[in-house]
């Protein structure tokens, strides 16, 4: 339980950081220059996968701790490729670029695994061991 909490305490903060971060970079081209606003859409970046990374964990903790099996870890790890993919494509297409695009300016770690060759994959793995497990 204490690991729950822990994990779940994280993820809060990273996420606390990543939506301060994302306002601090709306409001920083009108008053900053355009270094600090690279550091700080770095910072947003890297905090929100660290978030999510974190809401994973905790999903699995709790499937461990509960005594469930290999299958429920399965499927929390679906559900955050699933959501990636999607969320990910959405921001995208809002921005009128492809629904896989890879961005050439950003200083997000990684963006280099936006590429549908690196987030197809990987789905269909998770997919298959759904289904073997």
């Amino acid at each position: 339980m204490i690991l729950i909490i822990l994990t779940i305490i994280i993820a809060a903060i990273f996420a606390g950081i990543t939506d301060g971060e994302q306002w601090r970079e709306k409001w920083s081209g009108r008053v900053q220059s355009q270094a600090v606003e690279k550091t700080i859409n770095s910072i947003w970046h890297n905090t929100q996968f660290m978030e999510r990374c974190f809401i994973l964990l905790t999903g699995m903790i709790i499937a461990f701790e509960t005594g469930l099996n290999w299958l429920l870890i399965d499927r929390v790890a679906l559900a955050a490729i699933i959501f990636f993919i999607v969320n990910d494509g959405v921001q995208n297409l809002l921005k009128g670029q492809s629904f896989f695009h890879v961005s050439t300016t950003t200083t997000a770690l990684t963006e280099p695994f936006a590429a549908w060759y690196y987030k197809i994959p990987v789905l269909i793995i998770i997919l298959v061991s759904n289904f073997i497990f």
